[in-house]
């Protein structure tokens, strides 16, 4: 009897230490196998409880039902955090709130204009919770709540499970978010999964299980994401079926940090290819490089661009891209011999016709969808300068968050911590004052 209660104990114990197997811990599958049997273990869920319930969630092998939206409306919406709230800004019209639950520090819109999602952190800084709301300020509903996202995995060591990233997919009211776990410790811990989440109904699938995933960047059109790892870029469509595993695969950089890093690629605006540009392994060395890789979304090889001399690591702050939209033209920082003063140049893909365009404490902030207009600082984090591909750079002003609405018209956020102005500006000049939100931070969205 007591030899019997001892096995069951063990293989108890054994059950619990592998379910708890961390990220990294686990051996990540091989892509190849995945695009296989992704069908089958795509998982959906029922709509998802009020804040502070965790609900049984029944799961089937379903694909995700993922349905269209109109066309995006031809006035102009943004959204905004303000207090904490969410207001809108419909063309000409003063702006109306949305939402008075507070709490709000990031705010997303659906390219059709109809659906807000947005992020609430209760308290400061607590974990995320992910409501939505309509264009006309009705219908707000929670779509995962804290305890909800404690329940997607075993806690097991982790104090929570977390928010990583989530984006709209295009022409649907659809989410495509991935999670991170949080520790008591410093470090991100990414899950490198893949979720879906639907803003109507509240009901979500797993297209990608831990160590299954990564990062995402949706097409153009939402008919695919890109999925980056700290290794690879696979492909696959909106609705996670056609899986093409390791298109791209380059050695992982070494960040002298306690995150990895993920490549940062670009689609192009017909959704029928992306561009990227992989950092060479160590961005300490004296001499640093960057490939260029063009990735055919839709068969084809990826066709090696060339390597260009260069600092690519350090060029590519989080969300741009040293690519332009067109994948036609690069842009990289070179050092020169004082510290924090980069040359910037801009070539063609392939590397020829390198061209040097500026000197000085420069970061790139990216390209304009024209192609030929970009950004970039000078001297100061939020001293923005207006490059022309072969012109004279004009300074913008002093803004931050810089967001295009078309190829000449942009919004960004001009002030500092707590007094802050969303600004709209042009290629031609000037900024235009819009609204001055209350809150330290500040987030928008736009529908263009």
């Amino acid at each position: 009897m007591y030899a019997r209660h001892l096995r069951l104990v063990l293989v108890a114990l054994i059950l619990a230490a592998l379910s708890c197997a961390g990220p990294g811990s686990t051996p990540t599958p091989d892509r190849s196998d995945l695009a296989t049997s992704v069908a089958a273990t795509l998982t959906s869920a029922t709509p998802l409880e009020p804040h502070g319930t965790t609900p049984d969630i029944p799961k089937a092998p379903i694909l995700p039902t993922i349905t269209p939206t109109s066309p995006p409306p031809s006035v102009l919406r943004i959204v905004y955090t303000n207090g904490g709230n969410i207001w809108l800004i419909e063309g000409v019209n003063p702006p109306t709130q949305l939402t008075s639950s507070g709490g709000a520090d990031q705010v997303l819109i659906s390219s059709d204009g109809m659906k807000v999602a947005f992020i609430r952190h209760v308290p400061i800084d607590g974990q995320a919770e992910i409501r939505s709301v309509n264009i006309d300020g009705s219908g707000e509903t929670t779509l995962l709540s804290p305890a909800q996202f404690d329940s997607l995995y075993p806690l097991c060591d982790f104090l929570h499970h977390d928010l990583s990233s989530i984006a709209f997919v295009p022409g649907t009211h659809n989410l495509m978010l991935n999670t991170r776990a949080i520790s008591e410790g410093p470090g991100l811990i990414k899950h490198d999964d893949l979720l879906l989440l639907d803003a109507d109904t509240g009901i979500f699938t797993t297209l990608f299980s831990p160590g299954s995933g990564g990062d995402f960047l949706l097409s153009p059109d939402g008919s695919q994401a890109a999925i980056i790892t700290p290794d690879g870029i696979s492909l696959i469509n909106r609705d996670g079926t056609n899986l093409r595993p390791n298109l791209v695969t380059y050695a992982p950089v070494i960040t002298y940090s306690e995150f990895q890093y993920y490549a940062q690629p670009v689609w192009a605006p017909d959704s029928g290819a992306l561009g990227v540009a992989i950092p060479s392994p160590d961005p300490f060395v004296p001499t640093t490089t960057g490939t260029i890789w063009r990735i055919p979304a839709y068969g084809g090889s990826p066709m090696n661009m060339g390597t260009i001399s260069g600092g690519f690591y350090f060029s590519q702050p989080p969300g741009s891209c040293l690519l332009s939209y067109n994948l036609n033209r690069v842009a990289f920082l070179r050092d020169t011999a004082t510290t924090n003063i980069h040359d910037l140049y801009l070539a063609n893909a392939n590397g020829s016709g390198e061209t040097l365009y500026a000197t000085g404490d420069i970061q790139w902030v990216g390209w304009s969808p024209d192609n030929t207009h970009f950004i970039y600082s000078l001297s100061s984090p939020m001293s923005l300068h207006l490059g022309v591909d072969g012109g004279a750079p004009t300074p913008i002003g002093s803004c931050s968050q810089l967001e295009w609405i078309d190829n000449t018209q942009f919004l960004c956020l001009s002030g500092s911590y707590g007094a802050w102005t969303l600004m709209r500006g042009e290629i031609s000049g000037g900024l235009i004052p819009i609204v001055s939100p209350a809150g330290n931070f500040v987030s928008f969205d736009l529908d263009a």
